[in-house]
């Protein structure tokens, strides 16, 4: 029951979490002051602490309805913005501060940023030659729920790590 309900409600939670998001990295790279500052904030914990685990979480939903004859709409919807939204979120802002680059952890940061936005977007790409070719078998969808899986580990571990990291060393910079 409640899986219907979230696969029923799945395409409009995405389409506005995705929107929000991208609201989120139009406020930080128009000014990043005052009320902007206040909303880029509220979506960037949206899109770092909720939405990796909500597109997770619906998208396996999604992908285990899936068979190769008949594929869910949202599926390709949810791979592509699975990485594209949460890893634009730090690339976009970076490169319109001018790659400032305060110390070599955000540095590396922000290269692994790079390369889950480029490895997720080939990911999506590769699939998709698949689906216009017809070659995509019932193994596909097993590969989407482990793509899914290894996003979250990426997105509240690794991430999460790093940024903890960048923040201990800029406290270490401002102390004496």
């Amino acid at each position: 029951m409640i899986k219907q309900q979230i696969l029923k409600h799945s395409e409009p939670i995405v389409l506005m979490l995705s929107f929000l998001s991208l609201i989120g990295i139009f406020f930080q790279v128009r000014d990043g002051s005052g009320i902007y500052n206040g909303v880029y904030i509220a979506l960037f914990m949206v899109t770092l602490i909720i939405y990796p685990g909500l597109m997770a979480w619906i998208g396996r939903d999604v992908i285990a309805k899936a068979t190769p004859r008949s594929i869910p709409v949202m599926t390709f919807p949810i791979i592509f913005l699975y990485t594209f939204v949460p890893t634009l979120y730090f690339l976009v802002p970076y490169v319109f501060s001018g790659y400032f680059n305060n110390n070599s952890t955000e540095l590396l940061f922000i290269m692994f940023e790079f390369s889950v936005f480029a490895a997720g977007l080939g990911f999506f790409g590769f699939q998709m030659k698949k689906v216009k070719d017809k070659k995509i078998k019932r193994r596909d969808f097993s590969l989407y729920t482990v793509y899914l899986f290894g996003g979250l580990i990426y997105f509240y571990f690794i991430r999460l790590t790093f940024i903890a990291m960048i923040l201990l060393q800029s406290t270490f910079d401002i102390l004496p």
